[in-house]
């Protein structure tokens, strides 16, 4: 995915301090809202920007993290491969898991880390990447790409013959041919 932003934010923004929760009493909570501008969550992947609210909870279990976050960003549509800007509404809710806690097997994948620090970029990232594999269009009648010669529908047509399907050959068989239907006719 391509960068809109010339100099994004490095995604260190998005390491929260979350030991007073940690060593708080199960059922502490405490929100944190985000309006960041372009932001990096990766090598190959920048954010426009992240708004939201993110509320987290201590648990039995470890953090539990929940909100609803808007983030634009360049994808590319599944058609055409041709750039778009998309803003991904991530519904985020996640377990952190904390250390000295055991956690049943596979509850997260996630952790906060001993100094108390929660790091949200891999888990937006994660969101993110999902958000982006869903097929999304520049256009809702995008035509895509010939699947021949590769040119961009969109752009100008190709001059490639129709693809033919050998799976439909039997049934071609079947169809009168349209040259001799012509000549018949003119009898």
């Amino acid at each position: 995915m391509a960068s809109t932003a010339a100099h994004p934010l490095p995604g260190t923004l998005l390491k929260l301090n979350v030991g007073f929760l940690v060593h708080g009493p199960v059922g502490t909570t405490c929100e944190f809202p985000f309006d960041l501008p372009a932001i990096s969550l990766g090598d190959d992947l920048v954010a426009a920007g992240i708004q939201g609210t993110l509320q987290i909870s201590r648990t039995s279990e470890g953090l539990w993290a929940q909100g609803r976050m808007h983030i634009p960003y360049q994808g590319e549509c599944s058609r055409c491969l041709g750039g778009l800007s998309r803003v991904a509404q991530i519904d985020l809710e996640e377990l952190f898991g904390i250390p000295g806690v055991l956690l049943r097997s596979g509850a997260t994948e996630f952790f906060i880390r001993e100094d108390g620090m929660l790091n949200l970029q891999p888990v937006l990232r994660a969101e993110l990447m999902i958000d982006a594999e869903n097929r999304v269009f520049c256009r809702e009648d995008c035509a895509g790409l010939c699947p021949q010669c590769g040119q961009n529908l969109n752009e100008a047509a190709c001059h490639c013959p129709p693809p033919s399907d050998p799976r439909w050959s039997s049934l071609a068989e079947l169809l009168p041919n349209p040259t001799s239907q012509r000549s018949s006719e003119n009898e």
